[in-house]
């Protein structure tokens, strides 16, 4: 239900606590509305009080403090009253080959207005001290070892360095993208994980996940690689722009795979490294053009990652387990391998086998029959993402008699298609039904678990595991090697073919945001799976294929977005 009546008065209440001077008078006409936060625009100090309703959220946005504050924040946010300075430019000119290609300032908000990751203004002992910076200057950070000055910028509690790490002392290895100096002048170094850890100054450190998605919650998360991407410096510009709200103006230097391979989207995406790893991968940051949100992948050292360092300063905060899911968010992510013999020593906890997987799918009430295998007679639209060379199989759903194609692949039988079984919290792609019967119905993370009929399961993270990473003789797969050969729209001279080598047929069904959204068709398509830890938690992770990257990618995501279900068959 809308409050417009009341809007108003709330605004003149926060600003009567925040202890600001400034004035702010009714608005003249009443705030109006938008359909999603995507086009509230840029929260200006010329907009500030203003009031908008975002329809798809069915709820209030302010403008305050340079960002727009939900209404079911109003109260936390502001908490203890605070000034609402925003970003001032900074007197220093941009050194030579910094990272940071503008004069922002290095403060967004100051740490009495700031809220941690459960929405609480931080104590302020967690704030950290001027006297830990060696420069002195609290715009700037001197590496001792070197004597290298890097901008630092304060977003909510932390200080970050505003421009990536440098570093090329003995004790680490760097690479320049493509091997070339002038990528690191423009864009820093990549590290391996193992230097990366060596690379911050005392004082400093690489952040933990945790710390990275408070970052993320502070600045906000469906919005938070844009507002802290520079607003110059990307080369592509029809996706997500940078904004760079608080200064942190992150580049995209793109990344290292391999030992002489270097990603294609160096100038429109960029990688970062986290202190923290998980059953033999580690955690980073993806950057990029096609995604507004910071996206958190694992990724696979075996496979030679090189990325860039942003330091933040002070000591690390004592980390749970890097895997272990957050109360307050569901973290987006956007690229990892997953392919290496150390992450597939894990638990037997990791993989829950059948009989855990058909207790999932009991309450679909599906007569044991469910996967038997018969011919159909009538051709469906999603058998044209098929390879014409693979003898495949099938089985009829015995819920709604629809019939689909299965392959083996390494003695697991995978479903060769899409699952288009409606239930609760599941989508068709715009909310229309021919996208249904063409790329099968997406899903949120709680309809994905039990959607598969009897006998069959959602995927564990071992099953995908064997399916991206190594086949029985040794080789391992690629991304391209599991999609299909046609459905895929290119976007650049770098695309990768789909050439559906073993008959798995991913097809680019795209993926539905909780705010009702819907994007990537033709382009990316994810399929859920699980994590399971000795704690016996279910983790909701989505494999994931692009149109231009060879790289299968697992990441973990929010459970209310809506993604594909490719079900595999139970051990007998």
């Amino acid at each position: 239900m809308r409050r417009i009546a009341v809007s108003g008065a709330v605004v003149l209440g926060l600003v009567a606590c925040s202890g600001d001077n400034s004035s702010v008078t009714e608005f003249e006409n009443p705030p109006h509305e938008v359909v999603s936060i995507y086009d509230l625009g840029k929260c200006t100090d010329s907009r500030r009080g203003e009031v908008i309703f975002v329809e798809e959220d069915e709820e209030e946005y302010l403008c305050y403090s340079g960002k727009w504050i939900p209404e079911s924040e109003w109260g936390a946010s502001r908490k203890n009253g605070s000034s609402s300075s925003e970003k001032a430019k900074s007197s220093s000119s941009v050194k030579s080959g910094s990272s940071s290609s503008k004069d922002k300032s290095s403060s967004s908000a100051d740490s009495s207005s700031a809220k941690s990751s459960s929405g609480k203004a931080p104590d302020s002992s967690s704030v950290e001290s001027s006297s830990s910076n060696p420069s002195g200057n609290e715009n700037e950070f001197v590496d001792s070892r070197d004597g290298t000055s890097y901008k630092i910028t304060k977003i909510g509690s932390q200080t970050w360095f505003a421009e990536n790490v440098r570093y090329k002392g003995d004790d680490v290895t760097v690479y320049c993208h493509s091997d070339k100096s002038e990528n690191c002048d423009k864009y820093a170094m990549l590290y391996g994980w193992d230097d990366a850890k060596k690379a911050c100054p005392p004082g400093s450190h690489l952040p933990t996940i945790e710390e990275l998605r408070e970052l993320m919650d502070f600045v906000g998360e469906d919005s938070s690689a844009v507002v802290l991407m520079a607003d110059t410096g990307w080369t592509r510009d029809d996706g997500f722009l940078g904004t760079d709200e608080y200064g942190f103006a992150m580049l995209p230097g793109s990344y290292k795979a391999g030992k002489k391979s270097y990603g294609s989207s160096l100038g429109w995406s960029a990688q970062m490294w986290t202190a923290s790893d998980s059953a033999g991968l580690v955690f980073a940051a993806y950057f990029g053009w096609n995604l507004p949100y910071i996206s958190i992948g694992a990724y696979d050292l075996a496979d030679g990652w090189g990325m860039s360092v942003r330091c933040i300063t002070g000591e690390p905060k004592p980390s749970s387990s890097s895997s272990a899911k957050s109360s307050s968010s569901s973290v987006k992510s956007s690229s990892s391998s997953a392919k290496s013999s150390s992450s597939s020593a894990k638990s037997s906890s990791s993989s829950v086998k059948s009989s855990s997987s058909s207790a999932k799918s009991s309450s679909s009430s599906v007569k044991s029959s469910s996967s038997s295998v018969k011919s159909s007679s009538s051709e469906k639209s999603s058998w044209k993402f098929l390879n014409p060379s693979i003898s495949y199989g099938e089985m009829i759903d015995n819920r709604d008699g629809q019939v689909y194609k299965t392959v083996v692949i390494d003695n697991h039988t995978w479903m060769a298609e899409n699952l288009n079984f409606e239930t609760a919290n599941s989508y068709c792609y715009n909310d229309t039904a021919k996208y249904c019967a063409t790329y099968g119905r997406m899903y949120t993370w709680s309809a994905a678990q039990n959607a598969c009929p009897e006998g069959w399961h959602l995927p564990s993270y071992d099953e995908v595991y064997i399916l991206t990473g190594p086949d029985l003789s040794g080789y391992t797969r690629t991304a391209d090697q599991l999609r299909s050969k046609v459905g895929w729209i290119p976007l650049n001279g770098d695309d990768t073919p789909g050439l559906d080598t073993y008959g798995f047929s991913a097809s680019p069904g795209g993926r539905r945001i909780s705010s009702g959204q819907y994007d990537a068709l033709g382009t990316e398509v994810g399929y859920w799976f699980y994590i399971e830890s000795s704690d016996y938690i279910i983790y909701d992770w989505v494999m994931e294929f692009h149109q231009d990257d060879r790289y299968s990618m697992l990441k973990r995501e929010n459970e209310g977005w809506a993604y594909s279900i490719r079900c595999i068959k139970n051990d007998n």
